[in-house]
């Protein structure tokens, strides 16, 4: 009979073993190879062992191991080939078998505490290779990383982020960009599954800011989007006693990305994030008056329509979300440029009326906020501009403009 050492030294046979150097160094590495002779000469030991001992309850740590190595043989990469993939159905079918559900699914089938005691082991496995010099060289154990990931919010665990974060971080701070996504997507995972309560005693929220922060001037969409995502989540979740200063911090940085930045999907982005924070700090966004100039710019170069496609509704939205908040300072004899800025878009967009009402609406919010002797000059000035232009679908929407205003 083999005991739980010398099983435990076979499943670690059948892991790929730490690659000589770098993943990304290297097409063909030899240990690919090495461990799908591994695989052919040692799996079946496993699947014997576990079968010997059906009658048994199979431990924690060795339950670990088991799904490493079978979420490990899953991995999809140039190590993977055909055997590895017959060797996971094996043992899952085995499982299932037995036990009734399938290994790859069994932290959400174990009782809470054997699921938290096998959660913990995994990480603290993993975390053991997955290091600052040596996470690429385990290729296959960053998706084993993920794949627990993904599915954590299906389990019955105590999440702590100072334990489970580490390995995310390290793909973040990657300059591979599918590394970069990996981790990110398994930050935004970890980061809806905690509470201001999980950073309780620490300032692990910092470790994560400053990753996060960092790589916002990545240039890749993709990574942009998740990152934004990420912040904002975190935001949701950081202590009361220093969310006010972050969110603060986060909504400068955004403006001055939004100010810099020249590819308008990336822009469109940060506008998105800019109407989510306003909406989380609401009227403490008055202060950053900044924002009018900024949206005002904006809306104008929304009057090329190649431009307008890509940027338009998140500027206006973000701009309706000022509205809300912060119309205590909209001030006609100021900010007038915003909306004869409003007033040209509608101009070009008066072909498109699903557009243009969305932008009528906009500008008779604002009309709405001037005074009574405002909204006469303004009546006056729609009132002389109809009969001058010659564009009917534009006096149409100006008609709509003037019959709104309270005179």
């Amino acid at each position: 009979m083999m005991t739980m050492n010398e099983l435990d030294e076979v499943i670690s046979k059948c892991l790929l073993q730490k690659l000589s150097k770098n993943v990304e160094q290297s097409e063909n590495h030899v240990e690919y190879k090495l461990r799908e002779d591994m695989l052919a000469s040692q799996f079946n030991t496993i699947l014997k062992y576990i079968n010997d001992e059906s009658e048994s309850e199979i431990a924690p740590d060795m339950l670990s191991q088991l799904l490493i190595l079978d979420l490990e043989l899953q991995s999809i990469g140039p190590w993977f080939c055909e055997l590895s993939k017959e060797c996971s159905e094996k043992l899952n079918n085995l499982f299932e078998n037995l036990y009734t559900f399938k290994l790859s699914t069994v932290l959400q089938h174990l009782d809470v505490d054997d699921a938290q005691l096998v959660f913990d082991i995994c990480f603290e496995d993993l975390h053991t290779k997955l290091t600052l010099e040596d996470f690429k060289k385990y290729p296959a154990l960053h998706d084993v990383y993920c794949s627990i990931v993904q599915h954590i919010p299906e389990y019955n665990v105590v999440i702590n982020p100072m334990k489970i974060m580490p390995i995310c971080l390290l793909l973040i701070d990657d300059y591979i960009v599918n590394n970069k996504l990996k981790g990110l997507k398994s930050c935004l995972i970890i980061l809806k599954c905690l509470t201001a309560q999980n950073f309780q005693g620490g300032n692990y929220y910092e470790v994560i800011y400053g990753s996060l922060n960092k790589i916002t001037l990545d240039k890749e969409i993709d990574v942009t989007k998740l990152t934004l995502e990420c912040l904002l989540q975190l935001m949701k979740i950081l202590p009361p006693e220093i969310k006010v200063k972050k969110l603060d911090d986060i909504f400068k940085r955004g403006l001055d990305q939004i100010n810099t930045e020249a590819n308008l999907y990336r822009k469109a982005a940060w506008f998105n994030f800019t109407t989510n924070l306003i909406e989380m700090q609401g009227v403490n966004c008055v202060d950053q008056k900044i924002l009018k100039s900024i949206l005002c710019d904006n809306i104008d170069m929304c009057c090329n329509e190649a431009v307008g496609e890509i940027l338009l509704s998140d500027v206006l939205e973000c701009l309706e979300t000022w509205i809300k908040y912060c119309w205590c300072i909209w001030r006609f004899s100021s900010d007038q440029k915003i909306l004869s800025t409003l007033l040209k878009l509608l101009y070009v967009s008066s072909g498109d009326e699903q557009k243009a009402s969305k932008i009528r609406i906009v500008i008779i919010t604002l009309v709405c906020l001037c005074t009574k002797e405002e909204q006469r000059i303004i009546y006056k000035n729609i009132e002389d501009a109809t009969q001058q232009i010659n564009k009917p679908e534009f006096v149409s929407s100006l008609e709509i403009i003037k019959n709104s205003v309270c005179i």
